[in-house]
């Protein structure tokens, strides 16, 4: 690998031993009934924050939140003295749709993780084989900090990954808690080693109300680097008009949004069934691609990407399928369909390269790549590495691509560092030395 790296993307996390993500688990089931009440109060501070950008370049800082958020973290971060085990992996965080790395070597925006209390309530809400995988893949601070050694990556963006914090249809409430307690257990990880991690803030979409309360609480109090969404929520796909009070938000911070797929949403108006098409592959292995089409074929239909131009999107996986169908896609809308929208394959392409980022997480390699390059050039490509979900021995592997494909020395730096420190310098007043993605 070259000598300095951001990796921009990570996937799945262990964080607490089980005492402790259970002692949590049960407290947010049993406030179930009563979190009504509260809620709007909770998830409501902080939502007149005024229209400053996301990324001012201010130092993380602890919020102290109401008591039930206080009584939360020490549930979330607080071992005894003497669980050695605990303290050595408090702080753990990635996410997918999260990938992230930086330094000597690449900044790595797209790592997806799962802390311990998350896995819980995954698998007791049916996601313990998430999208058809066999497992959640285990995750610990300590086996992430020595992959990033090894491959001399500087600095990881993370984030949760999929089914992400919104697990049960109609459950905004649980939602509103888990996600809150993932992101800031995300700060907390990247308060601790600013120099390591930074964080993409996950939201408990499709809860609207919950998900711009959550927005101004992880941008203004948590200083997140971006907003992780996945393609659908819940069958909802972004762009869905549902979801146009989250992005004018997200217009209105110019901030960072971060897509990473999730199982895809399909459904037959010709027939009664819902598809559930080749469910013995798991999701990740081409659905995930399909989805990530869907979701910005829509985001560019529906006009969402248009309305916000100060929007920066990072696409997992070279953007998955899109690449091969722009112009058929944007050639139907117009002359078969007759969409009041002015779009064509030049429309995206010019778009895609001054609004969009890519990542290479995912196996991209050696010929997906040269798909990608015809829509944006290598200033648009980040480098990812999928981890966990990505064993470390294959992102080790898949890192060497990279240095094969792109073998100028300029190139091949922006790819695995300038890129990803252009894209977190958006809209940051320069005032300390800040790599997060």
């Amino acid at each position: 690998m070259a000598e300095d790296v951001i990796e921009l993307g990570l996937e799945g996390v262990d964080f607490v031993t089980d005492k402790y993500h259970d002692r949590l688990y049960n407290k947010l089931q049993t406030r179930k009934s009563n979190t009504r009440r509260s809620s709007s109060a909770d998830f409501n501070q902080g939502s007149d924050s005024g229209s400053s950008d996301h990324g001012s370049n201010r130092r993380r800082r602890e919020h102290p939140g109401s008591s039930d958020q206080i009584e939360e973290r020490r549930y979330r971060t607080q071992p005894s003295a003497d669980d050695e085990d605990s303290r050595r992996r408090l702080g753990n965080v990635s996410n997918y749709g999260a990938q992230a790395g930086y330094g000597a070597r690449d900044v790595e925006p797209s790592n997806d993780q799962r802390p311990n209390y998350a896995r819980t309530a995954s698998e007791r809400a049916g996601h313990g084989k998430p999208d058809g995988m066999p497992a959640i893949p285990q995750w610990s601070e300590e086996a992430h900090l020595e992959l990033m050694q090894k491959l001399s990556i500087t600095k990881s963006i993370v984030s949760i990954t999929s089914p992400s914090t919104h697990l049960t249809p109609g459950d905004d409430a649980s939602a509103r808690h888990l996600t809150r307690a993932y992101n800031d257990f995300a700060a907390n990880l990247a308060s601790r080693r600013p120099a390591q991690f930074g964080f993409w803030a996950t939201l408990p979409l499709p809860d609207v109300t919950g998900s711009l309360a959550e927005i101004a609480y992880a941008l203004d109090s948590l200083h997140a680097d971006g907003i992780a969404l996945e393609t659908n929520h819940q069958g909802r796909y972004l762009g869905d008009a549902a979801f146009d009070a989250v992005f004018a938000e997200l217009e209105r911070r110019k901030a960072t949004v971060f897509l990473h797929p999730t199982g895809p949403c399909i459904a037959h108006s010709d027939g009664p069934q819902a598809a559930a098409p080749m469910p013995q592959y798991p999701s990740p292995m081409f659905e995930f691609f399909f989805d990530t089409a869907r979701a910005v074929i829509n985001l560019f239909l529906s006009g969402t990407v248009a309305r916000c131009p100060n929007v920066t999107f990072i696409l997992s996986h070279g953007a998955g399928a899109l690449p091969p169908i722009v112009e058929r896609f944007t050639s139907f809308a117009t002359s078969v369909l007759g969409l009041e929208v002015k779009i064509n394959s030049d429309v995206v392409k010019e778009t895609m390269r001054r609004q969009f980022y890519l990542d290479l997480a995912g196996f991209v390699f050696p010929d997906h790549i040269h798909g990608v390059l015809r829509y944006v050039g290598p200033d648009r490509l980040l480098y990812g590495s999928d981890y966990p979900y990505t064993p470390a021995k294959a992102v080790e592997m898949l890192a060497g691509r990279v240095e094969e494909v792109f073998p100028e020395e300029g190139t091949k730096r922006a790819v695995l560092v300038g890129n990803a420190q252009r894209l977190l310098a958006k809209g940051k007043v320069v005032t300390e030395v800040h790599n997060g993605l």
